[in-house]
């Protein structure tokens, strides 16, 4: 007979109702790197969230299992890694960019896996007589500074503190891009901007 603890709200569902113990394995069930279902479950009930936030350090795992990095102006120690991961989980449900959301997700746990990532081929099916470029439901030209995940994934995997980047430019050849959290998207974009010395945005067309 399943036993509910007298501390436990009816008000918040079966789930509410639950003893601790049957919630975590629940939450156990899922891979501890799925940053969608645990930002998601975290949010199901009120207690639920004190099983997640007992482990200090379990939402800064989550993120960098899933390629998601400090800026370089941000301290680790100092970030608030759970936020940041709801606000990522968000975004999944708004974003159908290939270079973003859910999918960049996916492609990020891959290099925590030991899989390398094979090479798409240029034609997978039969195209008709649409464009297949006027058919995508998302602008490949979207300014990257309006997708979290993208701008926040490390620029390489695994990730380093330090890359030298090649720029093919008639004025400034390489940048160094550092940060000891593991170089991002967007350190390399504030690079850029730094080099050139000029305001320079990447789309995430620039991600392919």
């Amino acid at each position: 007979m399943l036993i509910i603890p007298e501390d436990r709200d009816a008000s918040q569902g079966l789930l509410g109702m639950l003893p601790n113990e049957l919630v975590l394995m629940i939450r156990e069930a899922y891979p501890a790197s799925d940053l969608v279902f645990h930002a998601r479950f975290d949010q199901l009930s009120e207690h639920v969230p004190r099983l997640y936030d007992a482990d200090t350090d379990f939402w800064r795992r989550l993120c960098y299992s899933n390629g998601i990095g400090c800026l370089k102006n941000e301290e680790s120690r100092m970030m608030n890694w759970k936020a940041l991961a709801l606000e990522c989980e968000l975004h999944t449900r708004i974003c159908y960019q290939p270079g973003c959301g859910e999918a960049k997700l996916s492609e990020n746990t891959t290099w925590t896996s030991n899989r390398l990532r094979q090479k798409e081929p240029i034609v997978t099916v039969r195209a008709s007589g649409q464009s297949v470029k006027d058919t995508r439901p998302y602008s490949s030209h979207d300014d990257l500074n309006q997708h979290i995940i993208a701008l926040r994934s490390f620029a390489c995997f695994p990730p380093v503190d330090n890359m030298q980047v090649n720029l093919f430019t008639t004025t400034t050849p390489s940048l160094c891009v550092n940060n000891v959290s593991g170089a991002t998207v967007h350190d390399i974009q504030d690079g850029i901007n730094i080099v050139e010395q000029y305001e320079y945005t990447l789309s995430t067309l620039d991600l392919y």
